[in-house]
């Protein structure tokens, strides 16, 4: 495992093995080390994984209150920019997938996309964006405060905890680059607002019309087809908008790369080598 660091320090990233490269963008509160079991079962690829802004030890987003799923597209072209390979693979997962998605449908140095759990952002309703505005700029300024440990161990079971379970094995992966230590205790480090409501969300019709734009080959692996996403109806019509689609289902959690990243690592290889 290589540390690296690019724009200026405020991207940064550790990179696994050699061969092929590929760009890995980890999901939600997660942080580049999502992928380092997965890295140990992939040879012949060299898997740089950045921490995107505000997760790990990269840079926030200079934006104000609340967050927009476009406005992380251009620091991720620079990253693009800084790699200057000759072609560009993106492997994504969650919010990650999502990320390449929506970065393919508008730039044509991309040319796979190898999707984990993940097809489009949430979509709302005028109606729906308008009143979650409404909220965040009552509550303007405020962030969500930041919580203290006493122990390691007690924060490292706290992400067992979360929204998605994960075996402690994971957690204290994920824990290397996720979690600070003050006067006060151990806390969690990302920017605070990335647990606010979306500043705004686009529309399904809009989500639609990005994924029309895509016009790679991309492969999307589904993990928890039980829980993610909620309407089939909306997952058969995003899938059908996307040119080059295609879907593969391997049961297990909305981690399953992390933790058992054997048959993913199987999967990827044969898109890859």
């Amino acid at each position: 495992m290589t540390p690296f660091s690019l724009l200026d320090g405020a991207v940064q990233g550790v990179r696994w093995g050699q061969g092929r490269k590929v760009l890995a963008l980890h999901g939600l509160l997660d942080n580049a080390m999502s992928f380092s079991a997965l890295a140990e079962h992939l040879p012949g690829i060299e898997l740089w994984a950045i921490d995107l802004p505000g997760h790990g030890e990269s840079a926030d987003l200079p934006v104000a209150d609340g967050q927009f799923v476009l406005s992380w597209l251009p620091r991720l072209g620079q990253v693009i920019d800084a790699l200057d390979w000759p072609e560009t693979i993106i492997l994504g997962h969650s919010l990650g997938a999502m990320l390449g998605q929506l970065l393919a449908a508008v730039d044509p140095r991309i040319k796979l996309l190898l999707c984990l759990d993940g097809l489009g952002p949430a979509a709302s309703a005028l109606a729906d964006n308008f009143q979650r505005f409404e909220q965040l700029y009552q509550q303007r300024g405020r962030l969500i405060p930041t919580r203290y440990y006493s122990s390691f161990e007690q924060i490292v079971q706290s992400r067992q905890r979360g929204q998605f379970p994960l075996s402690p094995q994971a957690a204290q992966r994920l824990a290397q680059r996720a979690i600070g230590q003050s006067p006060a205790g151990w806390y969690h480090r990302y920017d605070r607002r990335l647990r606010q409501a979306s500043l705004w969300r686009l529309s399904e019709a809009e989500i639609l019309y990005w994924l029309a734009q895509i016009t790679i080959p991309v492969e999307l692996l589904v993990f928890a087809i039980d829980t993610w996403p909620d309407h089939p109806a909306l997952f058969s019509d995003r899938q059908a908008a996307v040119a080059q689609l295609s879907t593969t289902l391997m049961r297990g959690s909305h981690h399953l790369h992390m933790e058992h990243p054997e048959p993913v690592a199987h999967w990827l290889l044969a898109r890859l080598l």
